[in-house]
C-alpha cells in the first residue's frame, strides 16, 4: 500500500496543529482525528485523518490509550469510512482497515456491535462493489471475533439479516462474482454454523422465477460449481477460487445437514404440540 502521497499532508496537519507531542498524543487527540474524518469537506483531509488514526493505533501499546474506543463515537464513524472507500481511488481499503482495527482492539471488546445496524443499512442499499466488499469484510472481522451484536442479528429472525446474506451470495457470489466477497459471505455463513440462527438461514430464498427460489444449499452448491471453473480459467485468483470452491462445497454439505436434521424433528415438535 502506497502512503507516500499523503506524508505533506500529513505533516501540514500536524504542523498547523502545534503544541509538543505529549499533545498530539494526548487523550482528546482521537476523538479530534474522529471529527475530522466526520466532518471535513476536503478528501486529502479525511484520509490524512484516517491514517493518523490508523497509524496511532497500529504503533502505540494500548495501554497507553485506554480510553481510545470510548472517546471515539464508533457508530459515527462507519458510515463515513465506508462511504471514504468509495471516494477515494487512492487507499480505498485504508478507511476499512482503521475499523478492522478498532473492532479487534482488545481494551474495547464490542466496540463496533452498535454500529452493526448501520453496517447492515449500508449493505441492503447498495450495489456499489466497493462499499458490499468494505461492509462485508468488516462483518466478517465481526464474525471472526464471534461478536455477539453480529449473532443477536442472524438470530433475530424481524432483522432479516439471513435473507440478506443469501440474497448478497446470490449476487456477488453467482450473477456477477467476486472472490472477496465472496470470501467474506463464505466466512459468515461458516459463523452462522455455530450460532442458533438456523431456522432463519434455512428459511431464507430468493426467489429467482415465478415458480423457482434459490435457498441457501443451492446457492452454495452453485458457488463451488462455478469457484471450479473460475479456478481453472484464472491465473491471478486461482487459489482464491480454490479456497471458494472447497470452503462453499464443505457449507453446502453442513446446511444440508441442518436442514436433514431440523426436517427430522418436526414431526416430534408437532406430536409434542399435539
Amino acid at each position: 500500500m502506497e502512503l507516500a502521497p499523503l506524508a505533506p499532508l500529513l505533516v501540514d496537519n500536524l504542523e498547523s496543529q502545534g503544541g509538543d507531542r505529549e499533545d498530539r498524543e494526548g487523550p482528546g487527540r482521537p476523538s479530534v482525528l474522529a471529527e475530522a474524518i466526520i466532518t471535513a469537506t476536503s478528501m486529502p483531509e479525511r484520509l490524512a485523518a484516517v491514517h493518523q488514526l490508523l497509524e496511532g493505533l497500529l504503533h502505540q501499546p494500548q495501554p497507553h490509550e485506554p480510553r481510545l474506543c470510548k472517546d471515539l463515537c464508533l457508530a459515527k464513524l462507519v458510515t463515513p469510512l465506508l462511504d471514504l472507500t468509495v471516494e477515494t481511488e487512492r487507499l480505498p481499503h485504508l478507511p476499512v482497515k482503521l475499523l478492522w482495527c478498532l473492532a479487534a482492539r482488545e481494551d474495547s471488546p464490542g466496540a463496533l456491535d452498535d454500529a452493526i445496524p448501520t453496517i447492515l443499512g449500508i449493505l441492503r442499499g447498495t450495489e456499489d462493489t466497493l462499499l458490499a466488499g468494505s461492509s462485508l469484510q468488516l462483518l466478517a472481522e465481526l464474525a471472526h471475533l464471534k461478536s455477539k451484536a453480529l449473532s443477536s442479528q442472524l438470530c433475530n429472525p424481524k432483522t432479516g439479516v439471513a435473507q440478506l446474506l443469501l440474497r448478497s451470495l446470490w449476487r456477488w457470489g453467482l450473477q456477477a462474482p467476486h472472490l472477496e466477497i465472496t470470501i467474506s459471505l463464505l466466512n459468515l455463513l461458516e459463523f452462522a454454523v455455530h450460532v442458533p440462527c438456523h431456522r432463519n438461514m434455512l428459511r431464507a430464498e430468493v426467489a429467482l422465477a415465478a415458480d423457482y427460489s434459490l435457498t441457501l444449499s443451492e446457492a452454495l452448491s452453485q458457488v463451488a460449481l462455478g469457484a471450479e471453473t473460475r479456478q481453472a480459467q484464472s491465473t491471478d485468483e486461482r487459489f482464491g477460487w480454490t479456497w471458494v470452491h472447497a470452503q462453499s462445497r464443505q457449507l453446502a454439505r453442513e446446511w444440508t445437514g441442518i436442514l436433514q436434521v431440523a426436517e427430522l424433528s418436526r414431526p416430534g415438535e408437532e406430536k409434542t404440540r399435539a
